[in-house]
């Protein structure tokens, strides 16, 4: 984790400085995919008939551009919101600014590739070991290729999973969507924890862009918050932080936090901490993405 000028932040609540230094982690620590998505593709002599990059198609050993034609709508959605009222560039630069970082040029230019898909995230790779489930059917497999395509009536990247050749199935392959993480596509090295349910795996909820919406849980009259860097509790609409994460360990420092005293909330987070975890590294900052907001009864 990035060492802000040597500053304890537990215990402070989230402010522009916090959300940058989260911000620059994620970009660090995310596997990415470099694209040439919105490049031309001219041949010589043939300018009239010029080609858009509008996808990208990759597999463990080759990849392909996906092409278009030149009037093709790509996608410009912002990966990040703002917070405070602030554009998510301002916040990285306003970090590299205040705790000097020795890749502040670097980072730069990974925000600006991931805003313009120019890197791709990428939280399943080719020969990742998968459970799919096809028409209420599960079948353990591999992934032979992921695919970047450009939905031409929304007009959004859509990131798909390519498995390979399923035998029970006549040796096709099946095609997911990434959003159908932890509901019809499952990672193998993940679903070994112990004591796997549907009750950790609705925790983590993946965007079309490999990017995983901030955890909020609600429960027992308190309310925590989780991203890849800190866990927050809400006061009176203000995020403190009382936890960060230590590697993939999360450290907690909540003052009276004795077993009978622990709020519903909390108690969902520790028994699916280290389901959480294991997803650590794609998880948005806070206040930069939309919630996975888990309400508890």
């Amino acid at each position: 984790m990035e060492v802000m000028n040597n500053v304890k932040v537990l215990g402070e609540y989230a402010n522009e400085i916090t959300i940058g230094a989260a911000l620059a982690r994620f970009l660090r620590e995310i596997d990415t995919i470099e694209s040439d998505i919105g490049d031309m593709v001219i041949t010589p002599g043939k300018e009239q008939d010029a080609l858009r990059v509008s996808g990208l198609m990759v597999d463990a050993s080759d990849r392909c551009n996906l092409l278009s034609t030149t009037d093709i709508s790509l996608d410009c959605t912002p990966k990040f919101n703002k917070a405070f009222n602030k554009s998510v560039i301002y916040i990285l630069n306003n970090y590299i600014k205040e705790c000097n970082c020795h890749d502040g040029k670097a980072l730069r230019q990974g925000l600006k590739m991931l805003e313009s898909n120019k890197l791709l995230v990428a939280p399943i790779k080719p020969r990742d070991a998968v459970e799919v489930e096809l028409g209420n059917r599960k079948y353990v497999t591999s992934v032979h290729s992921i695919k970047w395509v450009n939905n031409k009536e929304t007009k959004r990247l859509e990131y798909n999973i390519i498995t390979e050749r399923i035998p029970e199935i006549e040796n096709k392959r099946v095609k997911l969507n990434i959003k159908d993480y932890g509901d019809k596509i499952l990672l193998l090295d993940v679903e070994r924890l112990e004591n796997m349910d549907d009750d950790k795996r609705k925790s983590i909820h993946m965007t079309s862009y490999g990017i995983i919406s901030t955890v909020v849980v609600n429960g027992g009259g308190d309310a925590f918050i989780v991203d890849n860097s800190y866990m927050y509790r809400l006061e009176a609409n203000k995020a403190k932080i009382v936890g960060e994460w230590v590697g993939n360990k999360m450290v907690v420092d909540i003052k009276g936090n004795n077993k009978q005293d622990k709020s519903k909330a909390l108690k969902y987070l520790e028994n699916n901490i280290d389901y959480i975890s294991k997803h650590r590294r794609y998880i948005a900052p806070y206040g930069l993405s939309d919630y996975n907001i888990i309400t508890l009864g």
